[in-house]
């Protein structure tokens, strides 16, 4: 069909309003944006309008579509359209199927496969145009095909036109980045109501979808386009309307995983006298018309691919749609004639105004490996967040498809080549390696498979659930095409053959290998975050296994699992197992352990005292024992107390002295303690006469010699003893003594120049008084203390004038 022709067959359209304008722009630029509502006709009219442009020159168009079922629907509409067979001017290609001739002239492929095939070969030869359909969805392939286009246009190909069509976009910053011209098209669509209906809050979504649905179809005409965030809810939700289907209408579901029969099904208009309730994931929002839809009932959530950067896994999550995409779903009750949206939520919640490019939260470790298979930095329309960027080159290292310098490697071209995420071109690699492919490529589909549906936790028995058709096959119906489509590109036939697949999902995921510990069903990963077993799982009690998939939470809840053994992780990876010795204080026991180790990343896989361990190393971790007790509790009793006392006085007098005070003790731990502690092991070897050792060992040995002259152990009495000073008090030392033992003195002794604080007591111990000034003392306040006591202490000597000596009794 000519252009002409076609503008006759479907001269409503808006776009042929606008197609002379994006004609003349394309001809004077190779650059262009395209904004078009639902309905404008962009992705069926303008590819096959510009296929008579001089500068295309009989060469291909290349038009990507976000999602196989939007693809493969748009195909088959293009070559209704041209009036050819699909695969002759119209082609298709996805991951599962190709209908492509030799005088194709447009193909229509899914985003991923334009990445292949400019790097398989650069210059894109044959091509003229490449259209990025749907652009708005900024999945992080079209962000990648773009950039390598852009690239391509750069140094090989400035005759390539790149044109991005999309309904919602911010078109102003998108043509000051891309320097691109943009022609704006009115769409066609009539009048949707819409009306607010909050889930309350007990409610179960499936229940309030499936009521609203049976309320609808009884209060409303047309057929039923209903939005759930996934192939589980619209499951559990068609179990519920099941039981009330009729033939009044009829129920089908709608996701991207469906064999074409179903999905043909859904989109092809009711039996006559009979309507339609369509289940659908968000591949229905956009570039399909579901014939006779006239309500459209949305759940307002939306399942997207997140990437945590803290747990080092990406994961899919339910979260509130954004306000572009609640628009383009409600727009699709609008299409034939005037519609109803029913928002299940409340007219004042806030919506996001636009969907966040995939390329800010989801993993980004395929497109580091395309990028390094591409060998630079592509121009990127939104560079990659800097931090998942480099966890995705650490992973792609780990698995061995970059090298040491972040060149790409043998192993690593062949992934890229594959197209898949690299977890499982390592899996196919490693089946390869293991002479066990078939298994390998049941894997790979069963992990690309949504599994969020299946019970089996277990890896090895949802295989097992599925060769034997049970509830994995029935919940996965394109299984069997996937696997099949993974054994044809490795050149496998259909045997089944069973291999534990413990070993081919380590090489996988190493970084997930984990190990039991603590409570039953806890488990720790090899990447040193945590993992749970539910209460109940098969895999309970294994002390080993390989985790595929978890969900988003920090202790993750696992998902998919295989057993493995420790002998396998041993022989697997032997080359990564390190020995390491740990030498540590145990708090509660107060004993420093010695063991050898033998490790897998955050893994201890073996442990063994170590006979005769480091002396240094063992007076280092009683030395961080010290420190995490704290210094009081040190024995600082009898000759560490009295010296440390002496040595604090001494410090306040002359700063030459070292300082004995805790800031100063705790931050020159080591250099004071630790050379005492060498070889020791035990806590209760730390004694007062260690302390003292130890802190003598601090004073210069200039000053040594002065300290019993200026900080004496004891004072002698006039009686000829000796009795030893206190230093504890900040004040300086003092001297607990019976006045009877004073007699005969009448100055205060001195130490270093200071009176010594004399606590006088009675013959049985009691204080009398308190004094540094002894002279005024015995003159003025010891008459009425000899007053006293002479009557309560008879036997002792009280006389007149201590100074001189005791005197008579």
């Amino acid at each position: 069909m000519k252009p002409s022709d076609l503008q006759k067959h479907q001269p409503e359209l808006p776009i042929w309003q606008v197609m002379a304008e994006l004609q003349a722009l394309l001809r004077r630029q190779n650059r262009a944006i395209l904004l078009a509502p639902p309905g404008a006709g962009k992705s069926s009219i303008v590819p096959l309008t510009l296929l008579d442009e001089l500068w295309l020159a009989g060469r291909r168009i290349l038009l990507l579509e976000p999602r196989r079922l939007a693809a493969r629907n748009l195909a088959w509409r293009l070559a209704e359209l041209s009036g050819q067979a699909l695969g002759d001017l119209i082609g298709l290609r996805t991951r599962d199927e190709t209908l492509v001739g030799p005088l194709t002239r447009i193909e229509v492929l899914t985003e991923a496969l334009l990445t292949r095939r400019i790097q398989a070969d650069p210059e894109l030869p044959g091509v003229g145009l490449v259209i990025f359909d749907e652009f708005h969805e900024r999945s992080a392939h079209a962000d990648l095909g773009l950039a390598l286009a852009r690239d391509v246009q750069a140094g090989l190909r400035e005759d390539l036109r790149l044109l991005l069509m999309s309904a919602t976009l911010d078109e102003s910053a998108l043509a000051s980045a891309l320097d691109a011209g943009v022609v704006r098209s009115a769409g066609r669509s009539f009048p949707v109501e819409l009306r607010y209906q909050p889930v309350p809050g007990r409610q179960r979504l499936e229940d309030a979808v499936a009521a609203t649905v049976l309320a609808t179809l009884r209060q409303e005409s047309g057929s039923i386009l209903v939005f759930l965030p996934g192939e589980a809810e619209i499951h559990r939700v068609a179990e519920r309307l099941r039981a009330a289907a009729s033939t009044a209408f009829s129920l089908h579901p709608l996701y991207g995983r469906l064999d074409r029969a179903a999905q043909q099904a859904a989109i092809s208009p009711p039996a006559p006298g009979q309507r339609k309730v369509v289940l659908a994931t968000a591949v229905a929002e956009t570039s399909l018309t579901i014939a006779g839809v006239r309500v459209v009932i949305d759940s307002g959530l939306a399942r997207d691919a997140v990437y945590n950067p803290n747990a080092g896994f990406g994961h899919l999550q339910t979260r509130r749609l954004s306000l572009d995409a609640a628009d383009q779903r409600a727009g699709r009750a609008g299409r034939l004639e005037p519609g109803l949206c029913i928002r299940l939520w409340s007219v004042d919640e806030v919506l996001r105004p636009l969907r966040e490019p995939e390329i800010r939260c989801a993993d980004l470790s395929a497109l580091a490996l395309q990028v390094a298979a591409w060998g630079s930095a592509p121009a990127w329309l939104e560079t990659p967040p800097a931090g998942p960027w480099q966890q995705a080159l650490d992973l792609l290292g780990e698995l061995g498809l970059l090298d040491a310098q972040g060149r790409i490697t043998r192993a690593g071209r062949r992934v890229s080549a594959w197209g898949c995420h690299p977890r499982v071109g390592r899996l196919l690699l490693a089946g390869e390696a293991s002479d066990s492919m078939g298994m390998a490529c049941d894997l790979a589909a069963l992990l690309e498979a949504d599994s969020r549906a299946l019970r089996e936790t277990d890896l090895h028995l949802r295989w097992l659930a599925w060769r034997h058709g049970g509830e994995t096959a029935r919940r996965n119906p394109g299984l069997d095409r996937d696997a099949r489509r993974w054994r044809r590109r490795c050149g496998v036939g259909d045997q089944h053959q069973e291999v534990d697949p413990g070993r081919l999902l380590a090489a996988a995921f190493p970084d997930r290998i984990a190990q039991q510990r603590g409570r039953p069903g806890a488990y720790l990963l090899a990447n040193g975050r945590g993992a749970q077993l539910a209460p109940d799982d098969p895999l309970l009690g294994q002390p080993y296994l390989v985790v595929a998939q978890l969900d988003g939470r920090e202790q993750g809840r696992v998902r998919l699992a295989a057993r493995y053994a420790l002998a396998d992780l041993r022989e697997q990876f032997a080359a990564q197992l390190e020995s390491s010795t740990v030498i540590e204080f145990n708090p509660r026991s107060g004993l420093v352990e010695a063991r050898q180790l033998t490790g897998y990343r955050s893994l201890i896989l073996a442990e063994q005292n170590l006979p005769q361990p480091d002396p240094l190393a063992l007076g280092q971790a009683l030395l961080q024992g010290v420190a995490q007790r704290g210094l009081a509790a040190l024995p600082w009793d009898g000759e560490a107390a009295l010296l440390r006392g002496r040595l604090r006085h001494l410090h306040a007098l002359d700063a030459r002295w070292p300082d004995c005070s805790d800031a100063a003790l705790e931050q020159e731990l080591e250099d004071w303690l630790g050379p005492r502690l060498c070889g020791l092991r035990k806590w209760t070897q730390i004694d007062s006469a260690l302390l003292a050792r130890a802190l003598l060992n601090r004073v210069d040995g200039a000053l040594r010699g002065q300290l019993d002259a200026l900080a004496p152990v004891s004072l002698k009495l006039p009686s000829g003893q000796h009795r030893k000073l206190d230093y504890s008090a900040p004040e300086g030392p003092a001297l607990s003594i019976r006045m009877q033992d004073m007699f005969g003195l009448d100055a205060t002794p001195q130490v270093a120049g200071k009176p010594v604080l004399l606590h006088l007591l009675s013959p049985a111990g009691r204080p009398l008084a308190v004094t540094r000034d002894l002279a005024s003392f015995w003159r003025n306040a010891y008459p009425e203390v000899r007053k006293q006591m002479r009557g309560r202490y008879p036997k002792h000597a009280w006389p007149e004038q201590p100074w001189v000596g005791a005197g008579r009794r």
